[in-house]
């Protein structure tokens, strides 16, 4: 989701800035990790990680 009154318009999934999952995702983490540490599902995690890769190419 994009709203500018949610992050300042950043995409977030539930509340989370889909930047932030990359971050986790790159530094190490699983996207089970992931999804566990913020209680979404995996494809959640998986979707917003892929949307970012794709905005960066």
């Amino acid at each position: 989701m994009i709203d500018p009154e949610v992050a300042f318009g950043a995409p977030t999934v539930h509340g989370i800035r889909t930047e932030v999952i990359v971050e986790a995702i790159e530094t190490g983490a699983t996207p089970g990790e992931v999804a566990s540490d913020f209680e979404r599902p995996v494809e959640e995690i998986t979707t917003a990680a892929s949307y970012e890769w794709e905005a960066a190419a």
